[in-house]
């Protein structure tokens, strides 16, 4: 293998809020070639994946490969997000940042960050590609312990050990303590970002939005130009298609969406307002001062 010019980058795209704003961030930093990679894993809110195709395909000048792997983790349970026998509760949050629970909820997904940035290392090894993005937070989030700075930094110590491309490296980082640490896992802008790492030829896992409160996450992608109307986090949206009667009553009721603006193809999707990662979206963008363009019900 040889390197190649760092302007390459992996992301993991998911359809949602934050993997979106970290698509828009790397590529207004100077990532041009994005290899994106999506899991169908027996998610209950696979809608998901239809939302980060849209997305993937708006960017069709930067996106280079759009995978979607099938994974299934349903077949363990263990989370709401996979076994239906599970109820997605309502949420735990309140108006104020960081107010949630000292437990693991029920919707963590175990290993579910593990496994996805494993696969997304091996997609990185064979395009010879050192920087994976990944749209975790540890602010505004519901506590799983696979999105903290502490699992980052960890994992990306576990890469540059497992790999070929994380082991032929000219520069020996295997005992530097503040390179293992400093994983990315603090905020910066786009200097830090082009300047922090570009000497090195380590594989670094990439989280711009890890410190950040989903308030400050959705300010920095509309300033990226994200458009949230094609993203969705809810964990139990409601699916209709376009002809269900149903949707007539909502649309008058709600009077703001136009149901003929809506393509014939598509199912409508409308997210619950109720779990955690819908009142977390809706409390940031009306931090923002902003309504959410997206469906409630």
């Amino acid at each position: 293998m040889t390197y190649k010019k760092e302007d390459s980058a992996i992301i993991l795209l998911s359809g949602g809020l934050d993997s979106s704003t970290v698509l828009y961030f790397a590529i207004n930093n100077g990532y041009k070639k994005i290899y994106a990679i999506s899991f169908i894993y027996g998610q209950r809110h696979h809608i998901e994946i239809m939302y980060a195709q849209k997305i993937a395909k708006s960017l069709k000048e930067n996106i280079i490969e759009h995978k979607l792997i099938n994974i299934d983790l349903g077949s363990f349970g263990g989370s709401a997000l996979v076994d239906s026998n599970i109820q997605i509760p309502d949420s735990r949050f309140s108006d104020n940042e960081n107010n949630y629970a000292d437990f693991i909820p029920v919707t963590y997904v175990p290993a579910r960050n593990t496994i996805f940035l494993s696969y997304a290392l091996a997609y990185a090894e064979v395009k010879n590609i050192h920087n994976i993005f990944i749209g975790v937070n540890a602010v505004d989030y519901s506590g799983y312990p696979d999105c903290r700075p502490d699992y980052i930094s960890k994992f990306q110590e576990l890469a540059n050990l497992a790999t070929y491309i994380g082991t032929n490296d000219s520069s020996d980082h295997s005992s530097d303590e503040k390179y293992n640490k400093e994983s990315e896992t603090e905020n910066f802008n786009s200097k830090d970002l082009n300047n922090k790492f570009n000497n090195s030829k380590k594989i670094k896992i990439l989280t711009p939005l890890i410190n950040l409160t989903k308030a400050q996450i959705i300010e920095m992608g509309l300033e990226l130009g994200v458009d949230y109307s094609m993203t969705i986090s809810c964990y139990n949206p409601h699916y209709y298609n376009k002809n269900d009667s149903f949707l007539n009553k909502f649309f008058n009721k709600k009077n703001k969406h136009n149901i003929e603006n809506i393509s014939n193809n598509d199912d409508i999707c409308i997210s619950c307002g109720k779990c955690d990662a819908c009142v977390l979206r809706l409390n940031g963008f009306s931090k923002n001062g902003i309504e959410d363009p997206i469906l409630y019900q």
